[in-house]
């Protein structure tokens, strides 16, 4: 009996989650973690983008926050790798900067 096994990856993570807070006064960081699984030998490229919100995210590949997770392009870095046939785990590492207060009575929209 023989099996055909095609190149296959799996690719799961959580939705990353900032702290609570009511004024951007301060910094906001937090992690999250994105786990591959891919057939042994198999090539992947793991991109991300900071999305559609409202509130202005960087995603980072080291806990220094020095290089931009993106898609490899813009000054961005993207990771590539190739499968073991086991899970890979890499950490993304999220921040939210500091913004200054308006003004009172002022409201940026």
């Amino acid at each position: 009996m023989t099996a055909n096994v095609g190149v296959d990856c799996d690719i799961t993570t959580t939705p990353m989650t900032f702290p609570d807070t009511g004024l951007l006064d301060r910094m906001l960081s937090t992690t999250n973690q994105v786990t591959v699984t891919c057939t042994q030998g198999t090539a992947f490229y793991i991109e991300l983008d900071s999305g559609n919100d409202k509130i202005d995210y960087q995603l980072y590949m080291s806990s220094q926050r020095t290089l931009i997770w993106g898609d490899g392009t813009g000054g961005t870095e993207k990771i590539g790798s190739y499968g073991s046939g086991s899970e890979q785990t890499y950490t993304v590492y999220g921040l939210v900067p500091h913004r200054r207060s308006s003004p009172r009575g002022i409201t940026r929209m």
